[in-house]
């Protein structure tokens, strides 16, 4: 059993025993079970497997982001953010391992639901038009790098790699 569920079900259970507690013996003594169950709920989703894969892919250790997203059963059951945050996750291992069709379909995924943060939905649209190009799907890729929307704030390195691929692309006549 997972982390994630453990704490899921404990939260249930500090759940039920604070209202059996407060019905016997009122607010006085039933609220540290309440209390106990909002930080276990708020602790699941820190700790989620999504988060984990995640916090393990922006530190570049693909293969523990890879292990604890596959832990994830059942995506579909996700909320919208954390649905999308999987998809970008494997789309993202996916260009590392250079599955690229995985990686399209994974980043689309992503994008599809609607990435909340404007900095992992902008290297998502970059990330889509470099695969395409490297795929040699040059129209969708030129598709892709169009749509792209910059960060709020000056990056360099996104900004080096945007010019790299547009001229990869006007040399390719796209």
């Amino acid at each position: 059993m997972s982390r994630f569920r453990i704490w899921i079900i404990l939260a249930v259970l500090m759940l039920c025993l604070g209202i059996y507690v407060l019905l016997d013996q009122g607010i006085a003594e039933a609220w540290y079970f309440f209390a106990a169950a909002a930080l276990f709920v708020v602790g699941s989703f820190l700790l989620s497997p999504v988060q984990t894969a995640y916090r393990h892919l922006r530190g570049g250790r693909l293969q523990q982001a890879e292990q604890y997203i596959a832990r994830v059963d059942s995506p579909e059951r996700l909320l919208p953010a954390r649905r999308s945050r999987y998809h970008f996750v494997r789309g993202m291992i996916a260009l590392q391992r250079e599955q690229y069709e995985t990686a399209i379909e994974q980043l689309e995924a992503a994008l599809a639901i609607g990435i909340p943060q404007a900095r992992e939905a902008t290297l998502a649209q970059l990330n889509l038009a470099h695969t395409y190009y490297v795929t040699g799907k040059l129209t969708e890729s030129r598709a892709w790098y169009e749509r792209i929307t910059p960060p709020a704030t000056r990056d360099l390195m996104f900004e080096q790699r945007m010019q790299e691929l547009d001229s990869a692309l006007t040399r390719k006549g796209v």
